[in-house]
């Protein structure tokens, strides 16, 4: 037992070395790396049981360089996460997929009651909100698995939920009033979603040269911003002013066009 502790100990001391010699001596008989961490050539390695910290340090090989340098020496916490930038999404796209089939599914309240049929879209989307919550607690606890701390950045969250939200209500506002009077709207609206998620980066970065291109669609800004905020990551202010300005634009279109048409909507019903 005292010599595998020994061994342990040299096997800790080779993997965080920073003096160049105790780097360069390879290392000792049977050391271990981390998953994903490859050795110099020649050099053999043995499997690492057990999880990281999110963000934490890689050990070093040769020379003392970090061992993953073309991620900065850490582990991506947004990478080791997509779930966080699933978590939006998922929001939007069951608030926009309820909202839309909203006014269709409430058809005996509209011919029979006078009221706002703006609430009908508004009550599916605040519905979402719920699913949301749930979600969220889920994700705090995977955040307090990978040890992912507490920051300023986090402050802004409410901001993105906010933005997601309006999103969500624009884009349903405007599903629900064509949906009245094009029925195979709802029909096309689980593609439409389907197509906006894999136009959505969740489970992919974006490209330095495709980011104006993905800065016109409102959820890059929304799902970059979250992952910004949760894991202390700079923000990309392009991207979330021009999503703020195309949620507003949205928002606005939609607002105009559902009440030029809620006239017609117990007729057409």
């Amino acid at each position: 037992m005292v010599q595998g502790r020994n061994r342990s100990d040299t096997c800790e001391r080779w993997m965080f070395a920073e003096s160049d010699e105790l780097a360069l001596a390879g290392p000792p008989d049977g050391c271990c790396t981390r998953p994903g961490v490859a050795l110099p050539s020649g050099l053999s390695s043995q499997s690492f049981s057990g999880p990281a910290r999110c963000g934490s340090s890689l050990p070093r090989v040769r020379g003392g360089a970090p061992a993953n340098s073309a991620r900065g020496g850490t582990l991506d916490c947004a990478q080791r996460l997509p779930y966080a930038a699933l978590l939006p999404w998922t929001f939007f796209a069951n608030a926009v997929t309820n909202s839309g089939n909203s006014l269709v599914g409430s058809t005996n309240l509209i011919t029979k009651v006078y009221f706002p049929r703006v609430i009908i879209p508004a009550a599916a989307v605040a519905a979402g909100l719920v699913d949301f919550c749930i979600a969220f607690i889920l994700l705090i606890v995977m955040m307090f698995y990978y040890q992912i701390g507490v920051h300023a950045g986090m402050l802004l969250l409410p901001v993105f939920i906010f933005l997601a939200i309006m999103l969500a209500l624009g884009v349903g506002m405007l599903m629900s009033a064509l949906n009245v009077k094009y029925r195979d709207v709802r029909h096309a609206l689980p593609f439409l979603i389907q197509i906006g998620m894999f136009a959505s980066p969740v489970m992919y970065p974006v490209p330095d040269s495709w980011r104006g291109l993905f800065a016109l669609n409102p959820m890059t800004g929304i799902i970059h911003g979250f992952r910004s905020a949760l894991f202390g990551k700079p923000f990309d202010w392009f991207t979330l002013g021009t999503s703020a300005l195309i949620i507003l634009l949205i928002l606005i279109t939609s607002v105009f066009t559902f009440n030029r048409m809620e006239k017609s909507f117990a007729d057409v019903i």
